[in-house]
Formats: C-alpha cells, sequence, structure tokens
C-alpha cells in the first residue's frame, strides 16, 4: 500500500512542478539555459538521478565536479540516467554486486564516463 500511495505522490508532485516550468516565460526559461522540453524531461527524473550519476563518475575514477564541465552533455546524461530503465542493475552494480558486469554493459552514459575520464 506504502508503494501505491507514494508513486501517486511522485505522480503529483511531477504535474505539479510540470505546471510550474510549462508557466516559465522566454526569458525564464533561457535563465536556466536549457529548453522547456529539457526542463520538463528533466524535472520527471526520479529524485536521486544527479546522486546516482555521481556516485557513477566516483566509479569510473572521477569527482563528481566532473559532471559539470559541458552543460550539453551534463544535460544529456541527467535525461539518460532519469530515464533509465536499467536502475535496479546499476543500484546493485553501485553498491557493489557487479558480478562479471561492467558499467557499459547497462549504463546509457558509460561512453560519456569513459570520455571524461580520458579527458582527467
Amino acid at each position: 500500500m506504502t508503494s501505491i500511495v507514494k508513486r501517486v505522490r511522485r505522480m503529483l508532485n511531477q504535474r505539479r512542478d510540470g505546471q510550474f516550468l510549462l508557466a516559465l516565460d522566454g526569458s525564464q526559461q533561457s535563465d536556466v539555459g536549457i529548453s522547456s522540453t529539457d526542463l520538463q524531461s528533466l524535472a520527471a527524473c526520479p529524485a536521486d538521478t544527479r546522486a546516482r550519476m555521481e556516485a557513477m563518475a566516483e566509479a569510473h575514477g572521477l569527482a563528481p565536479d566532473a559532471l559539470n564541465r559541458e552543460h550539453w552533455r551534463e544535460v544529456d546524461m541527467a535525461r539518460a540516467c532519469g530515464h533509465c530503465g536499467r536502475r535496479r542493475v546499476c543500484s546493485k552494480w553501485l553498491a557493489g554486486k557487479r558480478g562479471d558486469l561492467s558499467a557499459s554493459d547497462f549504463c546509457p552514459n558509460a561512453p560519456h564516463f569513459a570520455e571524461l575520464a580520458k579527458s582527467s
């Protein structure tokens, strides 16, 4: 029962956030530096998306602030992570239950992390 309540609460929060984002005018949207479509997409992401991205960065030998280097990449990675269908696998992998899996086997951002690690 609790999970149903959490899902409904999350859905209502996402709807509220989406309505807020739709109400922003052009200058307010440009202050954020991303399109309204990207804003809405990112608002629909789970709350732990950034923490998950930072943990994955650290697993690749990167400091979490490496994600901030290129704005376009940060937005793309957040969108991919937030809408990823492999969150359960990711959680286990980040918790150390890796078996013979590498991040490139499940993470849509693995190429980005590899590229960031090369340029560090």
